[in-house]
């Protein structure tokens, strides 16, 4: 029988269960990107064979879409009047972006969210602007990454909100895929975003897939050092009286790095392909002081 969904009670207790301050170090503000030791980043480049790279990034269009809930992004593109004059001419682009929500891959930094008013290492919201803003990770990310193909595992095209994600299932899909899960790990979570916006057309905040909070203790156990999925990362509705737990507890208790609307589909396919489902993943943010998170193009090298 499959472990149901940990009660709220429980969910509550990850403030101080999962808790990974002072695991490093009281001054510590990389979180789980400790994981990334020496050997857990050569074993990332180990797993590259014939360097095809791909992007996991969603198209950034100014073209309204159905998940942009805090409306498209602003592109401007300026086109002064010496553009078409003869010699030298110029375009130039102006971006507006909304970090977080629905649509853009971005990196969440561990500034982004709090608990009771604490965040990552007990700090309150001052000190995390200054200490925990994206530029952590501004010399970039390289982990071995596992994509979790939930849909083939279930022998469905896509994965509904409804049969949650839970740690037995991770374990088995981990088995029959083949991998063996080390630190350092970046685990990918696949839910087929693709196939269901074609089928539904419906907005992905009423009701989608995600890293269910239950989870986090099985992430924490095996030393994951980043986490992305599909969608925004979450399982919504998450059923509990806080809206995103998974976020909340991961990033404010853990100091869990979450990207989140990635586009998982391609690189399915060829692990899908190959049955091997293991790849360098490398992941490089804006070094944007003070910001709560950052687009980013993570790149899957094979």
């Amino acid at each position: 029988m499959t472990a149901p969904a940990p009660r709220e009670a429980e969910v509550l207790s990850y403030a101080d269960a999962l808790d990974n301050a002072g695991r490093w170090g009281a001054s510590d503000v990389r979180g789980t990107l400790n994981h990334l030791t020496v050997d857990a980043r050569r074993r990332a480049a180990s797993t590259v064979s014939d360097a095809a790279t791909y992007s996991l990034a969603r198209e950034i269009s100014a073209e309204p879409r159905a998940d942009q809930i805090f409306g498209p992004p602003l592109h401007l593109v300026l086109a002064p009047p010496f553009a078409e004059r003869a010699g030298e001419g110029g375009v130039y682009d102006d971006l507006g972006l909304p970090i977080h929500g629905f649509d853009l891959t971005h990196l969440d930094a561990l500034s982004h969210t709090s608990y009771e008013g604490r965040f990552y290492g007990g700090r309150r919201a001052g000190d995390a602007r200054r200490d925990l803003d994206v530029r952590v990770a501004g010399a970039g990310i390289l982990a071995r990454a596992l994509l979790l193909d939930v849909p083939a595992h279930r022998g469905v095209d896509r994965v509904d909100h409804g049969r949650p994600v839970l740690p037995a299932e991770l374990d088995r899909l981990l088995e029959s895929q083949g991998l063996t899960p080390l630190p350092g790990d970046a685990y990918l979570l696949y839910t087929g975003r693709g196939a269901r916006t074609a089928a539904t057309r419906g907005r992905a905040t009423e009701g989608h897939p995600g890293w269910h909070v239950g989870c986090l203790p099985w992430l924490r156990d095996h030393g994951a050092s980043v986490v992305g999925c599909d969608t925004v990362c979450e399982y919504l509705p998450s059923g509990y009286g806080l809206r995103i737990p998974f976020h909340t507890f991961g990033i404010s208790a853990m100091g869990l790095w979450l990207i989140d609307n990635m586009e998982l589909d391609r690189v399915a396919d060829r692990c899908r392909r190959e049955r091997r489902y293991d790849f360098a993943l490398v992941v490089s943010p804006l070094t944007l002081a003070g910001g709560t998170g950052s687009p980013v193009n993570p790149l899957a090298v094979f």
